[in-house]
């Protein structure tokens, strides 16, 4: 058990717990030795369940949380489920509590509600304490003749019967040889107090509530011969140094293992792919591959909310990609040292492919040259085109949500208009326009 158990750790512990203690969540990660298996020569391993929340490349963690709610535990200190038993008795007793319904009130209820007189000369509360002396011999309490302290009633009910005066009266008023009939006297009694089914509200209150899951999920790493890591800099993205560990990643699919004591033993399977970091190289050619949020629908019955958003009929079957590009390398462009240089990005974004045809938007983007400490863009392709001023710009106005139009004049006034825009990562150099195709 030791050697089992002794390479096993945990982290990411996160708990709460209410204040009455009927209710908890606990959440941690089982961390191991990385569990991968290498596709033979290639380099490339299938990772199972790589470290999603730090990015250690050396180790497999599995999510698991547990919770549970037990509401009884709110209202009564200590309770012991094995020997409730649901009889009336047991559900009038614990409502009694739960309710805080309190023994005076209880006897004035049940006064009120079920006694009734055997003549009209003498009230209900008279009337119960008949009662209550005929059916329990050797009792002895008075008969009021005014109005009576209730509260030196239930003492010397409470004294004689050596147990509540509300359990003395259950037995005179509710009970039945009739156990339905009793439960519906019990229901009756409380609906005062209590507008819903009382049997369904202990009900709710008794039964715990838990659910526990785990986290399954794969990942495909790649050897950097193949896709090497590009990490941002400030407004850039340059390789991940060589001694970093990091490795470019495609994660894919992650199932949710549940038992939940209502919906039972499942699972929930989802999907949807990333490639990690968001830029990597391919091979050593320069092109920086972009690919992010791939999702995959297999089902005939159920869409993903892309394909309905897209009208796509219900059986459609496909992938959904937000978004897949190219960086071409500038030093096809242009002879120099600076990487940081204009260049263009073939790309496509909100991509839906599957039955029913292709949609998405494709484009060529232009990917001008930033400072890498702001971001701000400090030339736009100056050594590629001649510009023939005046340039018309187009600005979103957010108040009338209506297209502008800006007249720019020279460089200068390109740069600033380029800064200004909200998204600078993507650029209106479009010779590709948008392209929908549907029913290919």
């Amino acid at each position: 058990m030791q050697n089992l158990f002794e390479k096993l750790h945990y982290k990411d512990l996160q708990h709460s717990k209410s204040p009455s203690g009927d209710a908890a969540f606990y959440s941690l990660s089982i961390v191991s030795d990385r569990i991968d298996i290498e596709l033979p020569g290639t380099g490339i391993f299938l990772v199972f369940n790589p470290d999603l929340t730090g990015s250690d490349f050396t180790i497999s963690t599995f999510p698991i949380t547990l919770e549970y709610q037990w509401k009884i535990l709110k209202y009564l200190n200590s309770f012991n489920i094995g020997n409730f038993s649901y009889d009336p008795k047991d559900i009038f007793e614990v409502a009694l509590n739960i309710l805080d319904i309190s023994e005076e009130s209880a006897l004035v209820h049940f006064v009120n509600a079920f006694v009734k007189p055997d003549n009209d000369t003498i009230t209900p509360l008279q009337q119960f304490i008949s009662d209550m002396n005929s059916e329990n011999s050797g009792w002895s309490t008075p008969i009021p003749l005014s109005a009576t302290d209730i509260t030196a009633i239930v003492d010397h009910i409470t004294e004689q019967s050596g147990q509540l005066s509300s359990l003395v009266a259950f037995k005179s008023y509710l009970l039945e040889n009739d156990l339905k009939e009793t439960l519906n006297r019990v229901k009756s009694f409380f609906r005062a107090f209590l507008p819903s089914d009382i049997n369904e509200y202990i009900k709710d209150i008794l039964i715990p509530k838990f659910r526990v899951t785990l986290l399954l999920s794969a990942a495909i790493e790649f050897p950097r011969n193949i896709l090497y890591p590009y990490k941002q800099n400030g407004a850039i993205w340059e390789r991940e140094p060589e001694n970093s560990g990091v490795m470019t990643r495609f994660y894919f699919g992650q199932m949710l293992l549940y038992a939940d004591n209502q919906k039972g033993i499942g699972y929930n399977l989802d999907l949807i792919g990333d490639l990690s970091p968001q830029y990597s190289e391919i091979g050593n050619t320069g092109l920086l591959l972009q690919l992010q949020k791939i999702k995959i629908d297999i089902s005939d019955k159920v869409n993903i909310p892309e394909a309905d958003a897209d009208g796509r009929p219900e059986d459609f079957r496909g992938v959904y990609v937000d978004a897949l590009s190219v960086t071409l390398p500038s030093k096809w462009f242009k002879t120099g040292s600076n990487t940081n240089e204009s260049t263009l990005r073939i790309g496509g974004y909100q991509l839906l492919i599957g039955s029913g045809g292709m949609s998405g938007i494709f484009a060529l983007e232009a990917v001008p040259t930033q400072n890498p400490s702001n971001g701000q863009i400090i030339d736009f392709f100056s050594s590629k085109f001649d510009f023939i001023y005046p340039i018309t710009g187009l600005i979103n106005n957010i108040v009338t949500k209506e297209e502008e139009s800006v007249e720019i004049t020279n460089e200068t006034e390109l740069l600033d208009y380029l800064n200004s825009l909200t998204n600078k990562n993507l650029y209106s150099f479009n010779p590709l326009g948008e392209i929908k195709l549907i029913d290919f």
